[in-house]
């Protein structure tokens, strides 16, 4: 698939993760039981002695390789629906039996095994050269990467739900991944943190352990990085690191400081391109918004959408500060304020959306600041990793 799709997966911003999903990621159980210790489903952080951190926007760029940016995923984005009814026997509507025999042979079809007979092709490309596969193969192929290495569907099947978003990426199109697979780790976060700390979740929570590595060097085998490749590949081929849940939570338990170096991980790189504005230098605002845009995204707070239609429950909202996490972002960290009230109420209760105006008034007010974020523009400046003496105090 990369020999036809390759160059389309790099516009789209999916060819790092891809990618990344060929290597075999080791669950890091000591190290999840102690970091998710210190998570706060209230406000998306992960709340240490030297202040609160999270995967921000930036971060799913430099480590996942996903946008921050593009064609914004909720559930009131106009997905296509031809590769989802594609996937389902044609019958007639009127006919109840026959519909419901089809839907129940549709649902076994979508087990991975299932699917992966159903649709694969042959390895070998010298064999398919003469025929690229079609749309809708293509589709196929990142309906079962999307469910299978990216969102880790619990039911271990492919899930009509994100049939839409592997349709349009087929086509070639950027998708705001970023903000949407952002808000699907939070939610996992958040259903660990208040079921037990059960780490058997349906969820990108492997996403979580990567962040972790990342950031924090002394968890993770010690190995320079290449700057052309996105962390995530690199962190995940060192393998497993040896060390204890008391290790770990020890360790996070005296995290008091960290070096400028370690804060600028991810803000100082320039791979994948959507990062790549050095801040340090004036630049001219009749750039295209393909400079602006990501940064919007990246800095701006606001609930963020999680769901689509046929999302398991009811879609809602995560809510995203990263004005907590300001070192993160080579900024200098004040007190944080909370931006607003969220519909998740700055706690660990999280409702869905009873009216689709609920969803249009998150994409307005994002747009909104966005618009000031836009007016006032980028500022040379050098990143800073200090705090002030109040947010100290």
């Amino acid at each position: 698939m990369e020999h036809f799709f390759g160059r389309s997966w790099k516009k789209c911003g999916i060819y790092d993760s891809i990618k990344m999903s060929e290597q075999e990621i080791y669950m890091d159980r000591p190290l999840l039981a102690a970091a998710l210790c210190f998570w706060s489903s209230a406000t998306n952080t992960m709340n240490l002695p030297l202040g609160p951190m999270s995967p921000t926007l930036l971060d799913m760029a430099a480590i996942f390789g996903f946008r921050p940016n593009g064609e914004e995923i909720c559930v009131l984005a106009d997905l296509p629906s031809s590769f989802h009814a594609s996937l389902k026997p044609k019958v007639n509507k009127d006919d109840k039996k026959a519909k419901q025999k089809a839907d129940a042979k549709a649902r076994k079809l979508l087990n991975y095994s299932t699917f992966y007979a159903e649709h694969a092709i042959a390895e070998d490309v010298s064999t398919v050269e003469s025929h690229e596969p079609t749309q809708h193969e293509h589709a196929a192929f990142l309906l079962y990467w999307l469910c299978k290495y990216v969102f880790f569907t619990k039911s271990n099947k492919c899930l009509f739900e994100f049939a839409g978003i592997a349709e349009v990426l087929s086509l070639g199109k950027p998708l705001a991944l970023g903000p949407f697979v952002l808000a699907y780790l939070y939610r996992t976060l958040r259903n660990v943190v208040t079921n037990n700390m059960t780490l058997d979740v349906q969820g990108p929570l492997w996403m979580f352990q990567v962040w972790v590595q990342t950031y924090f060097h002394q968890l993770r085998p010690s190995h320079p990085f290449d700057s052309t490749v996105i962390l995530g590949r690199q962190i995940i081929s060192l393998g497993p690191h040896a060390h204890s849940v008391a290790e770990c939570f020890a360790f996070f338990l005296s995290k008091k400081s960290m070096t400028k170096e370690e804060f600028a991980i991810c803000y100082s790189r320039d791979y994948p391109s959507c990062l790549a504005l050095n801040i340090t230098k004036s630049w001219e605002r009749s750039l295209d918004l393909s400079v602006l845009l990501p940064w919007g995204s990246i800095l701006i707070s606001r609930d963020i959408n999680y769901g689509l239609k046929g999302t398991l429950g009811r879609p809602g909202v995560e809510v995203y500060l990263p004005n907590f996490v300001a070192r993160q972002l080579g900024f200098i960290q004040s007190c944080p304020a909370f931006f607003l009230m969220s519909r998740n109420r700055f706690s660990s209760w999280r409702g869905g959306f009873t009216d689709t105006a609920h969803c249009s008034a998150i994409t307005l007010y994002y747009q909104t600041q966005f618009g000031n974020f836009e007016r006032s523009g980028l500022s040379a400046r050098e990143p800073d990793h200090r705090a002030t003496p109040t947010f100290q105090a």
